[in-house]
């Protein structure tokens, strides 16, 4: 994965707390958390190569 894709994702796991993550206790919760977090690191990384 590209740096900056790998560092937006670690930024977004370290401002959730463990509680917003295992709320509920659903792996469903998690794993849409984990796809919003990654689909948010990709708009954030595509932002870089909008023409100026």
């Amino acid at each position: 994965a590209p740096p900056g894709l790998k560092k937006n994702l670690k930024r977004t796991y370290e401002s959730w707390s463990a509680e917003q993550i295992s709320k509920g206790g659903h792996l469903t919760r998690a794993q849409s958390l984990f796809c919003l977090a990654w689909f948010h690191a990709v708009c954030q990384e595509r932002r870089n190569y909008i023409p100026q």
